[in-house]
């Protein structure tokens, strides 16, 4: 009943009424038409959603429903209860009026697990954009696409650029569960934030494709970027449009099971950041909504392994939260996020949460060429955005779907 095959996304139809809206808009009518057990009406859509949302596994277990779509009911009930879960967990020893920390409210502001830093943006963009910046100069990767002595023109030494290291406090952490860094523009107030969080990762790499970044990338492939969520290609064959980036089929229940743990990350990591950047969340939330039915939200995640990116500007509608999920076998210089723009660079580590425009010059400072080559290093984390051209097309979508109900009463169809 459900197309798990042409549409894998499909499995996701009951975790939002919006997205039993869309699935009844594009297969679940006539899936459902085609058993000749009820007759579905258009009008009922909401109705049935509630209906369904009440359902407890002792209603469905007496039904004779394929172990596929037993398990899709069961993995969105879950889904339903942790979301509950996460926001009261979230907001867990936190003042209700204001959101401040009761452990160290009482603190000096230099032990407190938020600490405000001061930042200038600064001349170094056009210097910078598509350069990668490197930890030492005599210790470089050599470019996969270009001449060996092309180094010195492509890439920047860390201790040139003098940047300021954002590092993590176990001390904060382990007293207070959490330690925010904000940034904030010493003249517009505006701010970028960084916080750390322990979250699992969902295992999702056999499921999709290697992505294909741009020119500027190609001499640093030696990591490896899997994108989840939809998209629309830049280039392609005639009739391309919006659509899932390319996976497998999602045939049996342990990939069903797959894609939901992948959904409940994204989920979870947003009700927990929440507390600490509303309008980041909010906006995610609101646009993602708009995209796909990956989940409730449907942001695009990008699941990185050793990836390494030179300075670039992203062209999305949010602001991208990242994530370091594992950090091993890496130096303290390595594989960190560098915010030259405002002349800064976070020394990630494992379980630590940061957000940014992506439309501000940012990058992965590279590893030694001796860490990567020993083949014991890895580090392994997720992005997650919504980029405007992938924003742009999903609305197209929406309003074609909405038009189809006034569609099908002028002809009389389903209704």
């Amino acid at each position: 009943m459900v197309p798990t095959v042409t549409k894998p996304h499909a499995i996701f139809f009951l975790s939002s009424e919006q997205n039993f809206v869309g699935a009844c808009f594009d297969w679940l009518i006539w899936s459902v038409s085609q058993t000749k057990q009820m007759s579905f009406q258009t009008g009922d859509i909401l109705k049935m959603y509630v209906a369904i949302c009440r359902l407890t596994e002792g209603n469905w277990s007496c039904w004779n429903l394929s172990e596929e779509l037993q398990e899709i009911l069961i993995l969105s009930k879950t889904l339903w209860d942790g979301r509950k879960a996460w926001k009261k967990d979230a907001h867990r020893n936190r003042n209700p009026s204001d959101g401040v920390c009761q452990t160290c409210a009482l603190l000096d502001d230099s032990q407190k697990c938020t600490q405000n830093v001061a930042v200038l943006q600064s001349s170094l963009n056009n210097i910078l954009e598509t350069k990668l910046i490197i930890p030492e100069e005599h210790d470089v990767l050599s470019p996969r696409k270009s001449a060996f002595d092309t180094v010195a023109e492509k890439c920047v030494s860390l201790k040139d650029l003098h940047l300021e290291t954002l590092r993590f406090d176990q001390e904060v952490y382990d007293r207070c569960g959490r330690f925010i860094i904000r940034l904030l523009h010493d003249k517009t107030g505006e701010e970028d934030q960084m916080e750390q969080f322990s979250q699992s990762q969902a295992k999702i790499k056999t499921l999709t494709r290697k992505l294909n970044r741009r020119k500027a990338f190609a001499d640093w492939d030696y990591g490896q970027m899997h994108p989840l969520g939809s998209w629309q290609p830049p280039r392609g064959r005639p009739g391309d449009g919006y659509a899932p980036y390319p996976t497998s089929e999602v045939l049996t229940q342990e990939d069903i099971r797959t894609l939901f743990a992948h959904t409940s990350d994204i989920e979870c990591l947003l009700a927990y950041l929440e507390p600490h950047a509303l309008s980041v969340v909010k906006e995610l939330k609101e646009l993602g909504k708009q995209v796909n039915v990956l989940g409730h939200y449907g942001v695009t995640a990008y699941h990185c392994w050793n990836y390494i990116a030179p300075e670039h500007l992203d062209n999305d509608a949010t602001s991208t939260v990242s994530y370091q999920l594992k950090k091993m076998g890496c130096k303290d210089d390595e594989f960190n996020f560098s915010f030259a723009e405002w002349g800064k660079v976070l020394e990630t580590k494992e379980n630590c949460i940061w957000w940014f425009k992506g439309d501000q010059l940012h990058g992965i400072v590279a590893p030694h060429a001796s860490t990567l080559c020993n083949g014991n290093c890895l580090s392994q984390g997720v992005g997650i955005t919504v980029p405007h051209r992938t924003l742009d097309m999903a609305k197209k979508y929406v309003q074609a779907r909405w038009g189809w109900k006034p569609l099908c009463e002028w002809w009389k169809v389903f209704t």
